[in-house]
């Protein structure tokens, strides 16, 4: 039997029985618009022993390798990486084309936004903010949503990290949703695709009440401004302090529309700026 096709049997084999080979999928790696020679030369960059595959999105395919070694005919020899091209195989052909898919999904590239209104009018920002039954409850109705990207692209998507390893993290499918909430606030969900087991997760940080202040996740080092003046939900001044004293943030007792928060030597603490 041919060398390629016994590595194209055996990977067949080792991804329908869920065999070990799992443990360490190969790797995928871009080549745009390149000839056979050029994905050729990419896939000598993987080490001896490795699967690649190198992706096109021009062309929308894919070439296979089995990175072999083997002496050359030089005097005396010397052992070199000898790219064995395959005939690609399923599931990595699959995974391959949805990633393509999902680039040219909207605006092509890798990442992807939507943005939803929840539903519920007794939630807003600082009820999701914290792990809970309240973000628990957000983060299940965002993956319940069709959004941005065709529901079942990003079913073809969720196992993504068990069949492929990207080698350029710039190039991993990710999905951002801003949620909005009756007061007007808002937080942002995202979905990441590289990981083991992909998720629903509040992005830390990316909180803002209804006049527009960030919603701390946790502690920042930095100076953080709030200004609770002009039109807004009137319990995001009492949200806040509860919040910021949750953090370990000491607050003056005077009152004030505008703050200034930031971490030093005396801890974190938050003073009237002006």
């Amino acid at each position: 039997m041919d060398y390629r096709i016994k590595i194209a049997a055996f990977l067949s084999l080792a991804f329908a029985f869920g065999a070990p080979a799992l443990a360490i999928p190969p790797t995928l790696v871009w080549c745009n618009n390149c000839t056979d020679l050029q994905k050729r030369a990419m896939a000598l960059e993987s080490p001896i022993g490795t699967t690649v595959y190198v992706g096109d999105l021009v062309h929308r395919n894919e070439n296979a390798y089995y990175i072999d070694s083997a002496y050359n005919e030089e005097n005396p020899p010397r052992l070199v990486k000898v790219p064995e091209r395959f005939t690609p195989v399923a599931p990595q052909t699959g995974m391959i084309d949805a990633l393509i898919d999902f680039y040219y999904v909207g605006t092509p590239g890798w990442q992807k936004a939507g943005s939803f209104q929840y539903p519920s009018n007794s939630i807003n920002v600082y009820d999701v903010v914290d792990t809970g039954p309240d973000q628990n409850n957000l983060t299940d109705w965002v993956s319940r949503q069709p959004g941005t990207v065709p529901v079942e692209l990003l079913d073809r998507l969720a196992q993504l990290a068990t069949v492929l390893k990207i080698a350029d993290l710039n190039a991993v499918p990710k999905t951002t949703y801003t949620i909005t909430f009756t007061d007007g606030s808002s937080i942002k969900v995202t979905v990441d695709y590289g990981s083991t087991n992909p998720e629903y997760v509040v992005v830390a940080n990316s909180g803002r009440d209804s006049h527009n202040n960030t919603v701390l996740s946790n502690h920042s080092n930095n100076l953080v401004r709030f200004d609770f003046s002009g039109p807004g939900n009137f319990n995001d001044f009492n949200d806040w302090l509860s919040r910021m004293g949750l953090l370990g943030y000491s607050i003056p007792v005077t009152p004030g529309a505008y703050w200034a928060c930031t971490n030093s030597a005396a801890g974190y603490h938050c003073v009237h700026p002006y």
